[in-house]
């Protein structure tokens, strides 16, 4: 009985190792680090052909400087994705820190936070996610961080055309495996304070295939001081396309409006802005790049500019990557108007032209633990 028993045993025992044997092997859990880390700093030395008095390049928001060298931006940022919990922080100094809160009512610390938001997923298995803070804005085919960026320099889209950040609410969720949607409520457009009662809406969804993404992004809300008439209302449209692993571009859509309130010198009526922006990447090598730029821009009454006028913009910049830490840019700039906006040396509005030249170099470094 007792051999019978072992004999039962080894078979059994057999079996089960020859089952485990024909099963695939469990693939090991991807690990997701804790916190992720970001350090970057930007140089750059700016030449301006108009060599204008008030030494500042005019259409151009992180690069101010006329012929003069400046910091763009020196910031850290730590960021953190956990399963049902999510943060970011990002802080620094520089020309960009400066003029993106240049409209917000309060500076203070917030002139050295660029973003500082937390998040959450109510439900466990659902992809929702509801985040609260200060975030940079989903809209405009270029962003706040230079390295992200085909250009140093933004275009007047970026420029005049849509806000830097918000503060508030926002829920993302993707709704299929291609379409991604999210909502926005915000005190408005670059105020932690904000500037009167009323709060903005904003809507945004995208569509991402193999070689190709559509972004829409809508806002809308009222946006003058101690006020809520005169609402602003901006649609933006960013198709993106990758043809190559060498070669990939955007094109943006943009308009903008604003109703007057009777306040207004030219009320009744309504403030417009639009535009059109395209700009491709050649990757020449595993180290240098080429991309140019050219952009449309109408201020029909002169609510983004200080004056109505047609705009366009044609840049063209040369990148090289140092290994992994740093990039090197070299970039020309022409921006042309239908009227004499530009300073030229201590002309003021002499000039319809402006030419701009830059040299800039980027720190980037990332990690994780």
């Amino acid at each position: 009985m007792k051999h019978s028993v072992e004999r039962l045993g080894a078979v059994l025992l057999i079996g089960v190792l020859a089952q485990a044997a024909d099963e695939p092997p469990k693939p090991a859990e991807e690990t997701v680090p804790a916190f992720k880390f970001t350090a970057v700093a930007d140089a750059l030395y700016s030449w301006n052909g108009n060599h204008p008095g008030s030494g500042l390049n005019q259409l151009h928001n992180f690069d101010i400087n006329a012929d003069a060298w400046s910091l763009a931006s020196a910031a850290l940022g730590v960021e953190h994705e956990g399963k049902r919990f999510n943060f970011r922080v990002d802080a620094g100094f520089g020309d960009m820190n400066r003029t993106i809160v240049s409209f917000d009512p309060w500076h203070g610390p917030n002139q050295y936070i660029q973003q500082a938001y937390v998040g959450f997923k109510p439900f466990a298995d659902k992809p929702l996610k509801i985040e609260a803070g200060k975030f940079f804005t989903p809209a405009g085919g270029e962003v706040i961080e230079t390295y992200n960026n085909f250009n140093t320099t933004r275009s007047p889209l970026f420029v005049l055309g849509v806000p830097y950040y918000h503060l508030g609410v926002r829920a993302v969720a993707p709704i299929t495996k291609e379409w991604t949607a999210s909502v926005y409520l915000v005190n408005g457009w670059n105020n932690v304070v904000d500037n009167n009662s009323g709060k903005t809406f904003g809507a945004t969804g995208a569509w991402t295939g193999k070689k190709s993404t559509l972004t829409v992004v809508y806002f809308g809300g009222p946006e003058k001081t101690d006020t809520t008439q005169g609402k602003r209302n901006l649609i933006d449209m960013i198709y993106a396309y990758t043809g190559k692993s060498w070669w990939n571009n955007y094109t943006e859509v943009l308009w903008g409006g604003e109703g007057r309130i009777a306040d207004d010198i030219t009320a009744p009526g309504k403030d417009i802005w639009y535009g059109v922006a395209h700009a491709t990447r050649f990757n020449v090598s595993k180290n240098w790049s080429l991309s140019p730029r050219m952009s449309w821009f109408m201020d029909r009454n002169g609510a983004t500019s200080g004056m109505p006028q047609r705009l366009i913009e044609m840049t063209g910049t040369v990148e090289y990557r140092l290994g992994k830490w740093m990039i090197a840019r070299g970039e020309f700039r022409r921006d042309l108007s239908n009227r004499r906006y530009f300073d030229q040396r201590d002309q003021a509005a002499s000039s319809k032209t402006q030419d701009t030249a830059l040299l800039g170099m980027t720190f980037l470094w990332r990690g994780s633990r």
